[in-house]
């Protein structure tokens, strides 16, 4: 009985070793796909997940970089960098939020809106 365990766990673990392989395969096929898809845009893979979360009309005033971090299930610290790289090359901008002048919001530049 307990060799009957034994090996349903270990056809267990190779199956899910097998399907984390090809879920890895499968996000690096899709990721180049899109890097090639995007090269005439002039953006990046990280660079059009973020204008697709900015699009929406919701966050026509801007999201914060909190919420948008959270939405894109990314690190704030990640989306920084990102961030400032867009804004030096005028497809987004930080501004003040209507509810708390104090807090910035990240929003799309009419060139933004044109990639």
């Amino acid at each position: 009985m307990k060799q009957d365990v034994d090996t349903s766990d270990t056809l267990r673990a190779q199956l899910m070793n097998r399907l984390a392989f090809r879920l890895y395969q499968c996000a690096n096929l899709l990721n180049k796909t899109g890097t090639k898809a995007l090269e005439s845009h002039g953006v990046t893979t990280q660079q059009w997940a973020i204008i697709g979360a900015l699009v929406r009309e919701r966050w026509a005033e801007g999201i914060a970089v909190q919420q948008l971090a959270a939405l894109l299930m990314v690190s704030r610290q990640n989306l920084a960098g990102v961030l400032s790289r867009m804004e030096d090359r005028g497809l987004i901008e930080r501004v003040k939020s209507q509810a708390d002048s104090r807090s910035r919001l990240i929003r799309l530049t009419p060139k933004g809106w044109s990639r």
